[in-house]
């Protein structure tokens, strides 16, 4: 089979299994790039081969590399089903120790800032969905006006990150942003005929920020919504939730990397 029939192939069980676009094209480009290492024998590879592709890899980030050959392991799990091939080169790969980082938030006092300043209300919209409600650019991107219930307090996030739904938590203090909105129709951040691209919605929140004087990332405004939620007091799970993260491990790093809440709490239990 030549790589284009392979991927149709695999792309077919992308939409069998409803995962989002940015994930099809993610692998696909994986794919692509696997294939052009190992080129027909990809049917008969093994670990050997995927150590030497990983190893063209050098500059390549720990977290990239992780990602790419997960993305080959998910390829030859459908190829294996598919009764393709009998191999699986990444059966026994072992992946990357990576540390996880801590997160570093935007500063409230610029999101302030930047609410201030911004004259686009859409932008101002996007600043607070993010700071506030917790949503990714790539939520913000596909949010549609029918999925936010300020009487609630709720946001029905219907396209989020793996195709996943959740619902985000609309603080009091941000509803009136909303409200003035109330009864419109169709996407939030409407283009020529449907919705932006999630990399518009973080170019624009950045230009917000930069003329704010922050140096900071839609993401971090993410990551400021967290902190603040965690810091707030609230239990893990639930910030989990809201996030919409898999597992709790992913939201202890907010915990971990909180100097406030750390603070309070080693005063607190000073004797």
């Amino acid at each position: 089979m030549t790589p284009g029939e392979l991927w149709d192939g695999w792309a077919r069980w992308h939409v069998r299994r409803d995962l989002s676009p940015g994930t099809m094209d993610q692998r696909r480009r994986h794919l692509a790039a696997w294939l052009e290492h190992v080129g027909d024998g990809w049917a008969v590879a093994a670990r050997a081969d995927v150590e030497a592709w990983v190893d063209t890899m050098s500059h390549t980030a720990a977290r990239t590399r992780r990602v790419r050959v997960s993305s080959v392991t998910c390829f030859y799990r459908w190829a294996r089903r598919s009764g393709l091939t009998t191999a699986d080169p990444t059966a026994d790969w072992e992946n990357p120790v990576m540390d996880r980082g801590l997160p570093r938030p935007a500063r409230w006092s610029a999101i302030t800032r930047a609410l201030e300043l911004e004259p686009d209300e859409r932008v101002r919209l996007a600043i607070v969905l993010a700071s506030a409600c917790g949503l990714r650019r790539v939520e913000v991107a596909r949010l549609r006006w029918d999925d936010v219930d300020v009487g609630r307090g709720v946001v029905y996030v219907a396209q989020g990150k793996g195709g996943k739904t959740r619902w985000a938590f609309m603080p009091p203090e941000s509803r009136s942003v909303f409200a003035a909105h109330d009864g419109a129709q169709g996407y939030v951040f409407a283009g020529r005929g449907g919705p932006v691209t999630p990399g518009y919605v973080g170019k624009v929140v950045r230009r917000a920020l930069d003329r704010a004087d922050a140096s900071a990332s839609m993401h971090q405004l993410r990551h400021a919504w967290a902190t603040r939620a965690v810091d707030g007091g609230m239990p893990l799970e639930v910030v989990a939730v809201l996030a919409g993260h898999e597992s709790v491990d992913t939201t202890r790093i907010y915990a971990r990397m909180s100097p406030a809440r750390v603070m309070a709490l080693a005063a607190e239990h000073w004797r």
